[in-house]
């Protein structure tokens, strides 16, 4: 089994906006929006850590942990959840796992950092098992 650990952050630059990767987001902005940024997340993805090309899992287990850029509250599951389905879609791509459904991928359960640094936005990390 393989363990890796991936750092994202909590947007991606479509031409000169940040396009916040949550779901109040999401849900508003247009296909053609969502569908480049989906595109950057992976090219990103991909060019960070191009051994995932050569990955190749029946099943996989996924944690996120986010660690707060300030002492704001925020729902967990709102910035995991696009953040999941970008990932999951660039595995899928990259040929990593099969599909993304759950008969391959399962999830431990999220974690917030407890303490909140001094960054501009958040960092995601995502902690997976090949």
């Amino acid at each position: 089994m393989i363990s890796k650990t991936f750092i994202v952050d909590d947007y991606v630059m479509v031409g000169n906006k940040k396009f916040a990767l949550n779901l109040n987001v999401y849900r508003n902005a247009h296909y053609q929006v969502l569908n480049k940024a989906k595109i950057i997340f992976k090219n990103q993805l991909l060019i960070n850590h191009p051994e995932l090309y050569r990955i190749k899992a029946n099943r996989i287990e996924i944690q996120y942990f986010i660690e707060r850029c300030d002492n704001r509250i925020f729902d967990t599951k709102n910035v995991e959840s696009i953040v999941d389905k970008f990932f999951c879609d660039a595995l899928v791509e990259a040929g990593c796992i099969p599909d993304d459904n759950y008969n391959y991928v399962s999830y431990a359960a999220p974690k917030v950092s407890d303490y909140a640094t001094k960054m501009p936005n958040k960092k995601i990390h995502i902690f997976c098992n090949f």
